[in-house]
């Protein structure tokens, strides 16, 4: 996804959404500026029964999205501002 063609919140929006139904592959900068390559979703039909979540957690700040990285098999927290670019995972 190119953000040069949409606005920052389109970029945003589209990419949680995206999670939310399909495994994605995106790009984030790291707070250390590293780049790093990430494969997640938030659908909870890609995750595996024992890393379902167990209750609503604790509400992330606006800006943030949690998602199950299927690299490292574990939840993470990236920050919207920081994804570069995603695509749909092939499957």
């Amino acid at each position: 996804m190119n953000m040069n063609r949409q606005t920052i919140e389109q970029f945003q929006q589209e990419f949680r959404l995206l999670l939310q139904t399909n495994i994605v592959t995106f790009h984030y900068r790291k707070k250390n500026g590293q780049l790093r390559k990430a494969v997640g979703t938030t659908c909870l039909d890609f995750v595996p029964t024992d890393m379902l979540p167990k209750g609503i957690g604790a509400q992330r700040p606006e800006g943030y999205v949690n998602y199950y990285d299927l690299t490292v098999l574990g939840w993470r927290t990236v920050r919207l501002k920081h994804v570069t670019s995603y695509e749909l995972s092939e499957l």
